[in-house]
């Protein structure tokens, strides 16, 4: 890096719109990197320009456990209008499956089983397989009552932050996994009323094929979606931190 590429402390000020207390003290807490040349500090030009479109010297990512920064306000009324549309199930889960938002749209089948501890902890069991699946697209898999679900990792691209999570619902040529029989069977194991079960089994979605490819593609963007309101997020609040950092005062000056 040439000369000319660093900024002198008054440089600096000038541009930061800061006094020479407050950028000490962004030296100290490592807000800003500079060099020392004889008596005189200098500034990284490109470090300057880094905090003066709020990004700072360490980037803020998104965090790994994707929930502190999720902006559920936003997300949640998106996930209620996607879900009544698609006449589905859909919430959203962290990268183990664990359950973070209420399911939207749920059927009276599944909130019957979701009832009981038992038929609870079987759906968990159903959401972590979902987790640990290595398929890289939205796919379907069959739950413990014979439902249908698809999963969408929601990401930064280079790693899965959580899973959009769609289900309740049957396909065309898999409307035999719900036949009275198994539903009985389910029954009896969780304690449920038969005949209450299998009514509402009725009124579960039947998926055909068109139906089913387009809640892939909605899911996906859906997920996508989510995944740049959460980054969104973040940034603003990196871009806010660095205001307010700037905006410091030394109150004993």
């Amino acid at each position: 890096m040439s000369f000319s590429e660093f900024l002198t402390t008054k440089q600096v000020i000038n541009l930061l719109h800061i006094d020479r207390t407050t950028l000490y003290r962004m030296l100290n807490d490592g807000r800003i990197k500079g060099v020392k040349i004889g008596n005189q500090w200098r500034f990284s030009k490109s470090e300057v320009d880094k905090l003066l479109s709020g990004v700072s010297s360490e980037t803020e990512e998104l965090p790994k456990d994707f929930i502190e920064d999720i902006p559920y306000q936003c997300i949640i009324p998106v996930q209620d209008v996607v879900a009544d549309i698609a006449e589905i199930g859909l919430f959203l889960a962290d990268k183990e499956g664990k359950q973070l938002t209420e399911i939207s749209n749920s059927c009276e089948f599944c909130e019957m089983i979701r009832s009981t501890e038992k038929g609870r902890a079987a759906c968990a069991v159903s959401w972590q397989k979902l987790a640990q699946s290595k398929e890289t697209e939205v796919h379907f898999i069959q739950c413990h009552a014979g439902l249908q679900y698809a999963m969408a990792k929601v990401d930064d691209t280079s790693q899965k932050l959580g899973m959009l999570i769609a289900g309740q619902f049957t396909l065309k040529n898999l409307k035999e996994n719900l036949s009275r029989d198994k539903i009985k069977l389910l029954a009896e194991k969780l304690e449920l009323d038969k005949k209450e079960l299998i009514s509402a089994a009725k009124k579960i979605a039947v998926l055909d094929d068109r139906r089913e490819t387009k809640i892939s593609g909605w899911l996906k963007n859906l997920a996508k979606t989510f995944a740049q309101l959460t980054r969104d997020r973040v940034d603003f609040i990196s871009r806010f931190r660095q205001i307010m950092n700037l905006s410091m005062i030394n109150p004993n000056k």
